[in-house]
């Protein structure tokens, strides 16, 4: 009796814990897998995102090379000859196949000295007084720096255009004007592969600007031209605005839980975004 007493609670305890063990892992195995998972995927969200950020970036150094070879040649001398400068615009204009927007010649004034075919103002007036108010993107290359402006939509074309500036200088280096090109960004061989990009069924890319919180370009049309989200809503953005890239698992401000991965864009102050549903 003693033996079988002994036995029996030894197969009870046995079971008991068999069943104990197997409630643990349901309980605790589908999150432990869903985390997993999740860190992969991830990671291959981060990989995409680097890859597209990479590409955009080699696109846009050449659009950027090519203006600043523009500007390099221009006729300084020749600045207040508004002939002569528009003439000479004209023809880069015509030559040129990454500018087809539109281009223009500013003074350090603000004023416009040339322009073909600009589909929007380049510049915005002060109507507080007679002085043009110029952008941070034309200021930039009034000081030395060639820039990238803040993208806006054409009223003509309805194409998301980004405006890019480039010093002129004159033989011992002085800024005399900035030229001004707008490129569109949803153009064959530019951004147009993001636009067209597809991940899984429901998956998608975001290019974004910081600095003017927005989202300029998005696999749905819909949000291009949208506000991105604020400092502090999406972390993972926030790193990638410094120079992060990775991926994680994200709640979105929306409330839906998304796999992301996040890359910057070298040298244009840009991030990309390669995201699915987790629920994908």
């Amino acid at each position: 009796r003693i033996t079988s007493s002994i036995v029996t609670r030894l197969v009870l305890f046995g079971l008991a814990l068999a069943l104990t063990g197997s409630a643990i892992r349901y309980q605790v195995l589908p999150a432990f897998l869903h985390d997993q998972v999740g860190q992969v995927v991830a990671g291959q969200q981060a990989a995409l995102a680097t890859y597209v950020a990479q590409d955009i970036a080699a696109k846009l150094d050449d659009r950027e090379r090519a203006l600043q070879r523009l500007a390099a040649a221009a006729p300084w001398h020749a600045l207040h000859d508004a002939e002569t400068m528009q003439n000479w615009l004209a023809t880069q204009h015509r030559t040129q196949p990454f500018f087809v927007a539109g281009m223009a010649v500013v003074a350090p004034d603000g004023h416009t000295l040339a322009q073909v075919q600009t589909t929007s103002p380049p510049l915005t007036l002060d109507r507080s007084g007679d002085r043009v108010a110029l952008p941070e993107w034309v200021d930039t290359a009034l000081r030395g720096s060639s820039a990238l402006g803040r993208p806006l939509r054409s009223p003509q074309t309805g194409e998301v255009l980004l405006p890019m500036t480039a010093p002129v200088r004159d033989t011992l280096g002085q800024v005399r004007a900035v030229l001004i090109a707008a490129t569109e960004l949803g153009a064959p061989g530019f951004l147009q592969p993001l636009e067209q990009a597809r991940l899984g069924t429901e998956g998608s890319f975001l290019l974004i600007t910081p600095r003017d919180r927005l989202i300029i370009a998005a696999t749905d049309p819909a949000l291009v031209l949208h506000p991105a989200p604020a400092t502090g809503q999406v972390p993972l953005y926030d790193q990638a605005a410094v120079g992060y890239r990775g991926g994680a698992v994200i709640r979105e401000p929306g409330g839906e839980e998304m796999v992301t991965g996040v890359a910057p864009v070298p040298g244009a102050g840009w991030i990309v975004v390669a995201r699915v549903p987790a629920t994908e």
